[in-house]
């Protein structure tokens, strides 16, 4: 599992609303689908 390049702004330990959560698994799924 590579998890060693977070998209920019994506810490994980910041408050984030469902609608800025979103792209950031869009961009996972997009990740480990190539």
């Amino acid at each position: 599992v590579m998890l060693l390049d977070p998209p920019m702004g994506e810490g994980g330990q910041h408050p984030a609303k469902k609608k800025d959560l979103r792209p950031a698994l869009d961009w996972s799924i997009i990740k480990v689908g190539r």
